[in-house]
């Protein structure tokens, strides 16, 4: 992943956090056998100008798969803002979604999980 191993030491903790949870991210999107979905403009401005009512019940808002990638196209950028213009991730492109199971934890049915790409 990286060229030399001085570059991997010049990391903060919190880059070596991000990069794990990014890579996690991929590798379940891959290990699920992930779908992309292309978002239009009809649906990113949809999705910018909507907002969620906290007390929705998690059953109504259920992907069309089990595991997906949103990628977002010009419309969403307009409205998308990367907090640190300055960092590794200063493009936000799309966003991975997953609906898991968490029987273990106590949870009651399915949970939707999110995170973004890992960029090259």
């Amino acid at each position: 992943m990286f060229s030399s191993p001085t570059v991997f030491g010049q990391l903060s903790a919190r880059d070596h956090q991000r990069l794990a949870f990014a890579a996690s991210m991929n590798l379940k999107y891959h290990l699920s056998q992930g779908t992309v979905i292309e978002s239009t403009p009809a649906l990113e401005t949809l999705l910018a100008n909507s907002d969620v009512d906290l007390s929705l019940p998690m059953s109504m808002v259920v992907p069309p798969y089990r595991a997906q990638y949103l990628r977002f196209g010009d419309t969403a950028t307009r409205y998308l803002k990367v907090p640190n213009p300055q960092s590794p991730d200063h493009v936000f492109e799309g966003a991975f979604c997953f609906l898991t199971r968490h029987a273990l934890s106590g949870a009651r049915g399915e949970v939707l999980d999110a995170g973004t790409p890992l960029r090259h």
